[in-house]
């Protein structure tokens, strides 16, 4: 019964930490081993030139629209952006990709 009651209490927990927020979340993928990039983090920090492997996700939370900068590197880019676990937007570009969208929570 107490493990039934606390399974409980975390599950609220960690709902109620989402309240009102929206995880995105952007996969980069293509032909290439690695690619870089360019991106602002979940802390607003730029990160400038970053060697990451095929498949490097970003993660943020947002309350609010997203702004999404981001600048890659490399043969055929295909970028996917998720809200949660939904497929929301894809980009692909040929050699550079650069994004400066609004996503709308």
């Amino acid at each position: 019964m107490k493990k039934l009651i606390l399974g409980i209490l975390i599950s609220l927990l960690f709902s109620s930490c989402y309240e009102g927020n929206y995880t995105f979340s952007v996969k980069i993928t293509g032909n290439q081993q690695t690619y870089i990039v360019s991106y602002f983090d979940n802390k607003g920090m730029w990160n400038e030139q970053v060697t990451v492997q095929n498949g490097f996700t970003i993660y943020n939370e947002y309350n609010d629209n997203w702004k999404l900068d981001l600048i890659a590197f490399g043969d055929s880019i295909h970028v996917s952006v998720f809200k949660r676990y939904s497929l929301i937007k894809e980009f692909s570009g040929r050699d550079t990709l650069e994004l400066h969208e609004t996503i709308k929570y």
